[in-house]
């Protein structure tokens, strides 16, 4: 018996043996108890304040060394994005390189919808009764948004000005600063515009036409913008748009225009220039039966003669024959056809009654071509007058009957020109159009202030339609405008793009 047991002690250790010859490494390792290497993760967290929410993960375990997934602080009405509580201003974000638990806070702020005010205070409180001369003048600035554009008592000058807007009860005005201001940040310059819009009950129809200029590609300058209430000696005047005055120079229309060999000019087609006592031959010229005001270089100036007078005018008149009478490579030798082709169709989409009289602009520089610019003046527009169908209607052409328009698109190159920018601007004019609309709605209080002071809705004032003076709200007014621009985009892609 004891020689069975040990046989069967011999036969259990042999067994035993091989088993632990046979043991896989990873066996091995585990009978040695080696311990695996753990992973470790960290909580990345996205939090928002109020006014906003996060788009994405908000809440995420990333592995160490890794990147969290991208978010998105999203900003509620009324409210706009500040930064994250590092300091970082974009929206979006994502960690990389994830070593420890992180949390970030989306700030946000509420929009304050307040235009800014201006007071001008002239010398003993004297009245503004000239366009040519000007009273001393101070003027402070009250901007809560901005506060950074805050003016308090700056020396400046101020007169009136406009053509038949200077005549009506809400005066236009133009200041000129002692010194360079920048007016909410639009650059520093001594001269600005004060644009009343008495004519234009909707208030926005220069507004919008200087925005979708702006957001045209070959327009070669477009004035700044900016909406304020103005009082002068203390008695509110309303709602004005102010604006960059047309004049050559840093942030306005950029041309060299000292007197040289090379040619160079900012001219304006204006019939009203006959009235202003201005010298023809001087300060301004016939070209085609119709008379150019020199803007610059300043016929005021030492350097400049009738000789200069007569230099200019024999190229605008070199240009224009080239256009009537050449080939079209040679019109885009002396003129650049772009701009032409955006002034064209911003002056056709509204049917700016001036587009063949006055503030119609056109500049060149030393060595460049003639450009169609800068875009001036259109609150008698987009079906605001009474005295031309041609113009008052959206279904017909009106500003061809430009005298450059007019001979440039006998060119069916430039026809063509005109059919590939406004297939490519057509979206773009619904997106200005709405979200600067869907922006003055936000100040819906200080338009309906304005006509609390002027009481001008649903009565005739010139030169309103019967169409328009049969709104009473300003609302009505806003969206008479949008639907009379889409109607009449709508057309001129009928008319060019079919």
């Amino acid at each position: 018996m004891k020689r069975y047991l040990s046989f069967l002690l011999l036969i259990l250790m042999v067994f035993m043996f091989v088993a632990c010859v046979n043991e896989t490494p990873a066996e091995q390792s585990q009978n040695d108890n080696t311990e695996e290497v753990q992973k470790i993760y960290h909580n990345v967290v996205f939090v928002a304040n109020e006014g906003g929410y996060i788009s994405g993960a908000e809440v995420q375990s990333v592995e160490e060394g890794n990147s969290s997934k991208i978010v998105k602080a999203i900003a509620t009405f009324g409210y706009e994005f500040v930064s994250w509580s590092d300091g970082v201003k974009d929206e979006k974000r994502q960690i990389a390189n994830v070593t420890s638990d992180v949390t970030l806070v989306a700030n946000f702020r509420k929009i304050i919808y307040e235009y800014p005010t201006i007071f001008i205070n002239t010398e003993n409180g004297k009245a503004i009764t000239s366009k040519e001369t000007y009273l001393n003048c101070t003027i402070t600035v009250d901007d809560n948004k901005n506060p950074e554009y805050n003016l308090t008592r700056v020396e400046a000058k101020i007169k009136g000005r406009g053509n038949s807007t200077w005549d009506k009860p809400k005066k236009p005005y133009r200041i000129k600063f002692n010194q360079k201001v920048d007016l909410f940040g639009n650059g520093a310059n001594k001269d600005w515009t004060l644009i009343a819009n008495y004519v234009d009950p909707s208030l926005i129809r220069n507004y919008l036409a200087y925005s979708i200029a702006y957001a045209f590609d070959d327009v070669p300058y477009t004035t700044s913008m900016q909406y304020a209430s103005v009082y002068v000696n203390g008695a509110y005047q309303g709602l004005y748009l102010i604006c960059e005055q047309i004049e050559v120079g840093k942030n306005r229309v950029e041309i060299n225009d000292d007197i040289d060999n090379q040619i160079s000019f900012l001219l304006e087609l204006d019939k009203r220039i006959l009235d202003e006592g201005k010298t023809e031959g001087l300060d301004y010229f016939y070209a085609e039966g119709q008379p150019y005001g020199i803007k610059a270089p300043k016929t005021d100036g030492e350097n400049f003669n009738k000789s200069e007078c007569t230099r200019i005018k024999n190229y605008i008149q070199f240009c224009i024959d080239t256009i009537k009478n050449s080939s079209y490579e040679q019109v885009k030798k002396c003129i650049d056809v772009d701009s032409f082709a955006d002034g064209y169709i911003i002056h056709e989409l509204f049917s700016s009654i001036d587009v063949n009289f006055s503030s119609w602009y056109i500049s060149k520089d030393k060595g460049d071509k003639v450009k169609n610019g800068p875009i001036w003046d259109f609150d008698i527009s987009a079906g605001n007058v009474d005295y031309n169908d041609q113009a008052r209607f959206s279904d017909r052409l009106f500003a061809n009957t430009n005298t450059w328009y007019k001979y440039l698109l006998k060119h069916q190159e430039f026809k063509d020109l005109v059919k590939e920018k406004l297939t490519k601007y057509y979206d773009i004019i619904h997106m200005v159009v709405d979200e600067k609309i869907e922006e003055v709605m936000l100040y819906k209080p200080y338009f309906l202030e304005n006509f609390t002071k002027w009481k001008i809705l649903g009565k005739y004032g010139w030169p309103n339609p019967p169409e328009i003076v049969a709104i009473t709200t300003w609302d009505g007014h806003v969206e008479f405008v949008r639907e009379w621009l889409y109607a009449k985009l709508d057309f001129m892609m009928k008319t060019y793009c079919k």
